[in-house]
């Protein structure tokens, strides 16, 4: 997981940090279902916020790419529990 947060900086290309949050997605995906099986909290998502990835997911639903965009408010909206900001 570590290298996909590393991917998910402003700077990085575009492609790469879209593919690499839906990668996240289907992580985090994961973690849910595991959660809800009865540890209570998504296990992956402890890790990505251990890794520095939420304020990377902040920043990154500002990106000019539609997708990357789309992807890091789909997670934020899924996972977090937080509205898209316009």
């Amino acid at each position: 997981m570590a290298l996909l947060v590393q991917q998910l900086n402003l700077d990085s290309d575009a492609t790469m940090i879209a593919v690499s949050l839906e990668a996240l997605h289907n992580i985090l995906d994961l973690g849910a279902k595991i959660a809800k099986s009865g540890i209570g909290e998504n296990p992956y998502l402890k890790m990505l916020d251990s890794l520095g990835g939420g304020p990377k997911l902040e920043k990154l639903q500002d990106h000019k790419a539609s997708q990357v965009n789309a992807n890091a408010v789909s997670i934020l909206e899924n996972f977090y529990d937080v509205q898209h900001h316009s």
